[in-house]
């Protein structure tokens, strides 16, 4: 009783686990894919009921062979038999390895396919939330390999799934048809394999673990290499390789537990029910020599065997399923990311009169206290804006709302009087040109870099652009890889910026810090000629980079306490603003005076 009882739930257990995978968005994705090719899935189809047919073929061909070839010297039957079986191997061998080749073609087909929805996702939903849910380098290492074993998992999952239910539905006949007695005890001896739920659950809790360690593997491997430079000039290259060193002993180590569970736990369950199985159908058939002849004995052996198989196949398909558990979780937190919230029935934005924040306050992901507060100001078409302000004081909170990389806790932001959230994202993002101040270049030439923006752009385009952004490069290096400096990257992102075709927002954040005084001075004159008429909204430290804006917008722990040209503010001799312009003018003029003095000393 106790032993059912125990049967029934691990049954359960295993139904439910197949549930919640074959019914997750990944796998609904992938059935997608593969319906898409249904002539293919045909084929497949068609190769499995032949391989079926040639299971059942053999063991019959067998006791022809024994009965009337041998025992009774028919030697037609004799060679009918032997020909049978020249047939059953030829051409179950044909369709076994057309099937192979078919299930690698939607293999790589199914692969493709769960990596494009998986590119798609984040384009609908914020940079700061999709990297605050992944580490930056866990999509790029992780997201090809779980869609390979997910995709390499129901390729052939599927078409051996309906094999092995053809061979097991006509074995099971065609054993209850020769002796239902052996059939009775077969199938019990095989249900025993379900009693190893204990060892299946232990081992999917070490797939997990193995999983989760091998993405810490792969994430600090191109952590180390991106970011090898500073590493080695921090003198740290020996600690990172002890850290290696023990993020693969741990994995080993689960490796090694996860192995010998699946050979002792499991394979050797398994293998002891095979054992059980083939004694009791000799013996039972021995007994039954009164009954059924020899041929027909073995002809039930060969039925067994394929029933004894196709169960086999379940088990040990349901750990795979198990070992590919986290890599389609790991899939569906990525498609089940929060999108950018759109209102119903967005609109094409056209045309940006005015961009408005009206009593905005919003928190970043993870914090509890707000990046900025009750922020209200009107921009109109045309304008020029300077962000300015303490290190986190919410200029940049400011360009993430604008960007859709960041939504408000309360208020709106408002683009020609109605809410942001009333246009497409494809339509604002050809409308805004962002450039950030942390330019991360494409690992492609120069010139896909620009493209990047504009594909159609002229090499006229792309030279002003460069000679506008101060960037002044022959133009065979353009084909050449972008081994930039920091500087050169930053001018980089300025022109990818400027040959944005219907951008008519620009906005520029930190687009100089990078950049000498000389540099920056002929910038600043280019840009004010290129974007004239233009909207531009300009976060700087450097007053030189703002000082000719319309009005300057000054911000202090999340909150605007100073707005005005620059020269209003500078005259007004009290506030935030005349501190930090004070204090940057003073430190200026100690640089040049620290100069002349090294100068004079050096002559």
């Amino acid at each position: 009783m106790i032993k059912g009882k125990c049967l029934l739930r691990a049954l359960e257990d295993k139904v439910k686990t197949v549930q919640k995978i074959f019914k997750s968005t990944t796998m609904r994705l992938a059935w997608r894919w593969m319906w898409e090719k249904k002539l293919l899935s045909l084929v497949i189809l068609f190769c499995v009921m032949m391989d079926a047919l040639v299971s059942f073929l053999r063991p019959y061909m067998t006791k022809l062979f024994i009965d009337e070839g041998v025992s009774q010297g028919e030697n037609d039957i004799l060679l009918l038999s032997i020909l049978g079986f020249m047939f059953a191997s030829v051409f179950g061998f044909m369709f076994m390895r057309l099937g192979d080749v078919l299930e690698e073609l939607m293999n790589g087909y199914v692969d493709l396919g769960l990596q494009g929805n998986l590119r798609e996702k984040p384009n609908q939903v914020s940079e700061l939330r999709l990297f605050h849910k992944f580490h930056s380098t866990e999509l790029p290492a992780g997201v090809p390999i779980w869609t390979s074993k997910i995709s390499s998992a129901i390729s052939t999952v599927i078409p051996d799934l309906l094999n092995q239910k053809l061979n097991m539905v006509v074995s099971l006949g065609a054993m209850l048809w020769i002796s239902p007695v052996l059939t009775v005890i077969c199938v019990f001896c095989v249900g025993l394999l379900f009693l190893s739920k204990r060892v299946l659950k232990k081992y999917a809790k070490l797939n997990k673990q193995m999983f989760e360690q091998q993405n810490k593997i792969m994430s600090h491997t191109v952590d180390f290499f991106r970011s090898f430079r500073d590493i080695q000039m921090c003198g740290a290259i020996k600690r990172e390789n002890d850290e290696f060193k023990r993020l693969r002993t741990a994995y080993m180590k689960t490796n090694l537990k996860a192995a010998m569970t699946k050979i002792f736990g499991i394979d050797s369950f398994s293998v002891l029910m095979e054992a059980i199985i083939t004694g009791a159908i000799f013996l039972m058939g021995m007994l039954y020599f009164q009954i059924i002849s020899p041929g027909q004995s073995f002809q039930f052996a060969g039925y067994a065997v394929t029933f004894q198989v196709g169960v086999n196949w379940f088990f040990q398909r349901f750990q795979s399923v198990l070992e590919f558990v986290p890599d389609v979780d790991r899939c569906d937190e990525i498609l089940h990311l929060e999108e950018i919230p759109l209102n119903l029935n967005p609109i094409d934005l056209e045309e940006v009169e005015t961009i408005e924040f009206r009593n905005v306050t919003a928190t970043h992901l993870g914090s509890n206290v707000p990046a900025i507060h009750n922020v209200s100001f009107l921009i109109r078409k045309g304008e020029t804006i300077g962000l300015v302000g303490p290190s986190g004081s919410g200029k940049t909170t400011v360009i993430y709302l604008l960007g859709r990389m960041l939504e408000p806790d309360s208020g709106e932001v408002l683009i020609n009087g109605r809410s942001i959230k009333d246009f497409t994202l494809e339509s604002m993002r050809e409308r805004f040109a962002f450039c950030f101040q942390d330019t991360d270049p494409l690992d492609r030439s120069i010139i896909a870099n620009l493209e990047l923006a504009n594909p159609e752009a002229t090499d006229t385009k792309i030279q002003k652009a460069l000679f506008d952004a101060s960037l002044d490069l022959p133009k065979e290096k353009l084909q050449g890889k972008t081994d930039l400096s920091g500087g050169q990257k930053q001018r980089l992102g300025i022109a990818r910026s400027l040959l944005r075709p219907n951008a008519e927002v620009f906005i520029l954040d930190e687009f100089t810090s990078a950049l000498d005084a000389k540099t920056e001075s002929q910038m600043i004159q280019r840009m004010d000629r290129r974007l004239q008429g233009k909207t531009r909204i300009i976060i700087a430290h450097r007053f030189s980079t703002i000082r000719t804006a319309d009005r300057i917008v000054v911000m202090d722990s999340g909150k605007i306490v100073q707005t005005g040209p620059h020269e209003e503010l500078r005259r007004q001799k009290k506030g935030l603003y005349y501190e930090l312009w004070k204090t940057q003018k003073e430190q200026s003029w100690l640089e040049k005076w620290n100069g002349k003095v090294l100068g004079f000393f050096q002559k």
